[in-house]
């Protein structure tokens, strides 16, 4: 990842936005094929709430890298 990161713009945007999709698949596959995925979600709600919470933690937080 890091030596994809420092390839500049040109790189950068197509790498991230392949990640997005990969992400955004992984998701639902696993809303369609997993039961207890599922009711987790059910459970938790909107994932934007989690994402808020981990941006909560990472703004609040010291980290040394």
């Amino acid at each position: 990842m890091e030596h994809n990161f420092g390839q500049g713009k040109k790189r950068l945007s197509p790498l991230l936005a392949t990640m997005n999709l990969l992400a955004c698949g992984l998701h639902t596959l696993r809303e369609i094929t997993d039961g207890a995925y599922r009711l987790l979600r059910a459970k938790l709600g909107a994932r934007r709430t989690f994402f808020d919470h981990i941006r909560t933690l990472t703004t609040s937080l010291d980290f040394e890298s």
